[in-house]
């Protein structure tokens, strides 16, 4: 959705900018043309490693969700389920910067839950295809070896954005191997000689920019979509095929963008298809892209797909980048980056920035849609719980429920609309309501909510600062049938809000209460009555005694 430009002071420059969705690599553009900035204080990203103990006591860091032990994460890269364990990499960066260059974190995880950071697992080479950085990618086996294929970063002007300024585009794509297939945390990776595989884009194609490949295999061939895009045009998957993963050849465009109206594509970056990411369920395509976590569905004729439908995996601002896995039990799991929403000096002050996402289980509904889901392997998290019984919410009831708080709880709501117009729960809120967050159902709108307006005081957080939304309401289309209750499942943690709707969608976000009582849990209707079905609220285990805080000395660069 188009917002209203506005201008923010930029140390030496005024940027002129939309308050819309912006790709990652606008914000690096941007960020890496400026010399000092109000906005991202780049001049103080160079310190030491936070201080872990401080880390650990830091209220806002959630405690069961993957995050390195300080410092900077975003996109999640090349998940892979290899010999009974997950590995889920991700963008980590030594600053808190989204214009810091950039390296590959990993985790490993034998049950979806409980992850153990392993350290970087791959690093820019001076002088090569990647010295600028190692960007998002995507991780398969070939031939039986763990084998990563990624966008790396180049460039000999001074900055990213100088380089594309001349019209060069400043990605190769690139392989690189892990060094002991028998290794069950696969810690070394070795870059192949072939690198890079891909140097440019196809001849004829004006692209605005050209990355994040996602690779599958059909029968004995590989095959490979990049993200890509032109100006006037819009956002485009490319196809590339392989035998043997070293060796690539262009086929033609997978999908290309239908025109919209709504949308300026004079602008590069609105032009863009970032983060493409394409399956099959029960023999249904989709293709995944990062701008609103949207999914189309279509047909695979030819190697080409043809858009009819499409809808979103995730409503929230929030989560970005979204990348998918198929694990050995056959399931399609998602993933996000979960973005900082406050301003970076805060980032900076706390020593820690991005959040990945819960995984989520993608299902295909009868209608042909995305089916969403937690992982049903959250449920270990699970300890103490209580069960709220029925009753009516009324548009004056009490703000908080009594004996129900916390910010590492999970709960599990099912609530009859009856005459409201809207209803849901609150989470992170003070008995006196000077703090709140408010999720639910607008009847009149069908839409599924969160409105993080009144969820802090802290000025850190108010909607118009840097580059994104803070602070308020955000929805998306979430139609129940006549008589079909509002169910939720929605897991606090922290800084961290993850609600999942009727099986059908979600919404992800940020909150930083001011206040550390800010912990209450209650139920709200306007405009009428709503019925409470069942509630039940869990207090949820954390996945590590530190919140990830150890470890840090292995991601040194």
């Amino acid at each position: 959705m188009t917002r209203p430009s506005q201008q923010i002071g930029i140390g030496l420059q005024e940027v002129h900018i939309r308050r819309g969705r912006f790709t990652r690599r606008e914000f690096i553009a941007v960020a890496t043309a400026t010399v000092t900035s109000a906005v991202l204080p780049l001049a103080n990203l160079m310190g030491e490693i936070p201080q872990s103990n401080s880390l650990a006591s830091d209220r806002h860091r959630p405690r069961f969700h993957l995050i390195p032990p300080s410092l900077w994460l975003n996109d999640p890269n090349g998940p892979l389920h290899f010999k009974g364990r997950y590995h889920l990499f991700y963008q980590y960066a030594p600053q808190i910067s989204n214009s810091a260059t950039k390296y590959w974190g990993h985790a490993v995880s034998t049950d979806l839950v409980h992850w153990k950071n392993l350290g970087i697992a791959l690093a820019p080479t001076s002088g090569g295809p990647d010295k600028n950085g190692c960007w998002t990618g995507s991780a398969v086996v070939v031939n039986g070896v763990p084998t990563i294929v990624y966008t790396g970063g180049t460039w000999s002007a001074e900055n990213e954005r100088a380089e594309r300024a001349k019209g060069i585009i400043p990605e190769r794509q690139l392989v690189a191997v892990a060094a002991d297939p028998n290794d069950p945390d696969l810690i070394k990776w070795n870059k192949i000689p072939e690198n890079p595989v891909l140097e440019a884009p196809p001849d004829g194609i004006k692209a605005v920019g050209w990355r994040d490949p996602a690779v599958w295999r059909e029968d004995d061939t590989w095959y490979m979509t990049i993200g890509c895009g032109e100006v006037g045009k819009g956002g485009i998957a490319l196809l590339y095929n392989s035998k043997d993963i070293k060796h690539w050849n262009y086929l033609h465009p997978l999908a290309i963008a239908r025109p919209n109206p709504n949308q300026d594509t004079s602008r590069p970056f609105n032009s863009m298809w970032e983060c493409p990411d394409f399956f099959l369920l029960k023999n249904k395509p989709f293709l995944l892209v990062a701008a609103g976590n949207r999914y189309l569905t279509g047909t695979y004729v030819e190697h080409r797909f043809e858009q009819q439908d499409q809808g979103r995996v995730d409503f929230g601002s929030s989560a970005y980048a979204q990348k998918t896995m198929e694990d050995e039990k056959g399931r399609r799991i998602w993933w996000a980056w979960l973005r900082e929403k406050r301003i970076s000096e805060a980032q900076v002050t706390a020593g820690w920035a991005g959040v990945m996402s819960l995984p989520k289980l993608l299902t295909l509904r009868k209608d042909g849609l995305l089916g969403i889901e937690p992982v049903p392997e959250l449920e270990v998290l699970r300890r103490d719980h209580k069960k709220i019984p029925g009753h009516n919410i009324e548009p004056n009831g009490p703000l908080v429920l009594k004996g129900v708080d916390g910010d590492c709880v999970e709960i599990e709501v099912e609530i009859d609309l009856g005459d409201a117009h809207q209803a849901g729960v609150r989470v992170r809120a003070a008995a006196d309501g000077s703090e709140q967050t408010v999720i639910g159902y607008d009847r009149d709108k069908q839409e599924l909510f969160s409105d993080t307006t009144g969820s802090s005081t802290d000025p850190a957080t108010a909607s118009g600062l840097g580059f994104r939304r803070n602070r308020g309401i955000e929805s998306g289309q979430l139609i129940l049938a006549k008589g079909e209750p509002l169910r939720l499942r929605v897991y606090v943690d922290a800084s961290v809000i993850e609600t999942f709707a009727n099986g059908r969608t979600s919404i992800s976000d940020r909150v930083y209460p001011t206040h550390a009582a800010t912990l209450g849990i209650g139920l709200f209707a306007k405009g009428g009555t709503a019925r409470l079905r069942s509630m039940t609220v869990w207090h949820l285990d954390p996945i590590s005694s530190d919140r990830l805080t150890s470890g840090a000395e292995l991601f040194k660069v």
